[in-house]
């Protein structure tokens, strides 16, 4: 590895709909972080390389796939295991987001979560994490990104803290799902806000998030995806350019199409429409040879 390579790479954002949630993808070699606290929880994942940690009063190492997390308050240090560094990926929300996805299962004492350690291992989790971060990075919707910022933290809190939030018992609620449902489709190209769609139908969002994936199988965002996808599809078939298909059915461009249809349809978009279009080529001359028969 040569020196260059060596240096520190970082990327920082911030989530507007998400309270400000900051967001840091960073590969550090050298940072040695001292003794130090945060005003929001500090979550994330080691995508390399190790982590240490002193908290508590113990030194802590997080691997690779391991979960890192420190309470608004908790001092602790930050620093490379070894000469290799840590790549990690971060998101910082502010407590009154946590106390608010607690709520939000369920839980009615208004108290702020807490978590007893500053590693877990816990693969579901870190690669929740991981995966909302990128989202965050590359621009996705709010809808998802909301969505998956309170499945992922609902999940941390059940099974990471110290007292787990009561969880309301999931009712089915096949109106509010319907309505939801309706909107989603009448508003397939557009941006929708998980806030405003749970306003609309009366539920909590991470109530509606479940009710409405136990109804279709899908959460609203994965939703969305697909029907977009559907209606791409039938769109290429019709002949439409790729660049036109992406801006006709909501999504960013058209390397945002391509990766959704790809994963949902098996095919890139372009080898999908190549396909249809000699499809049709053969189609076109089979009906010329056989008028041609008929004819004679």
């Amino acid at each position: 590895m040569t020196k260059q390579d060596r240096r520190d790479q970082i990327r920082f954002a911030r989530a507007p709909h998400l309270a400000d949630t900051e967001i840091l993808e960073a590969t550090y070699f050298s940072q040695v972080f001292g003794k130090h606290t945060h005003d929001e929880f500090a979550i994330g994942v080691v995508d390399a390389g190790s982590h240490v940690s002193e908290w508590g009063g113990a030194t802590h190492r997080a691997g690779a796939g391991a979960l890192i997390v420190n309470n608004p308050g908790d001092i602790h240090t930050g620093r490379p295991g070894d000469r290799d560094g840590w790549s990690y990926r971060m998101l910082y929300p502010p407590p009154s987001l946590l106390t608010d996805v607690a709520t939000q299962l369920g839980d009615r004492t208004g108290r702020l979560p807490r978590f007893g350690a500053p590693v877990f291992d816990d693969v579901h989790g870190a690669q929740a994490v991981g995966d909302l971060v990128r989202a965050l990075l590359r621009g996705a919707e709010p809808l998802e990104t909301h969505s998956k910022f309170l499945v992922l933290f609902g999940g941390l809190l059940r099974r990471h803290a110290v007292v787990p939030p009561l969880v309301a018992q999931l009712r089915s609620a096949p109106r509010a799902v319907g309505i939801a449902r309706e909107y989603l489709e009448a508003h397939l190209t557009e941006s929708v806000s998980l806030s405003a769609l749970a306003e609309l139908v009366g539920l909590r969002p991470l109530y509606l998030i479940r009710a409405f994936r136990r109804a279709v199988g899908l959460p609203p965002h994965a939703y969305v995806i697909q029907r977009r996808v559907q209606l791409a599809k039938r769109q290429i078939a019709s002949g439409a350019s790729l660049a036109r298909v992406a801006a006709m059915t909501g999504f960013a461009d058209q390397s945002h199409l391509s990766r959704h249809f790809r994963r949902l349809v098996g095919v890139p978009p372009g080898r999908y429409a190549r396909a249809v279009s000699a499809s049709v080529a053969r189609t076109e001359v089979r009906i010329v040879q056989d008028g041609r028969r008929a004819a004679r």
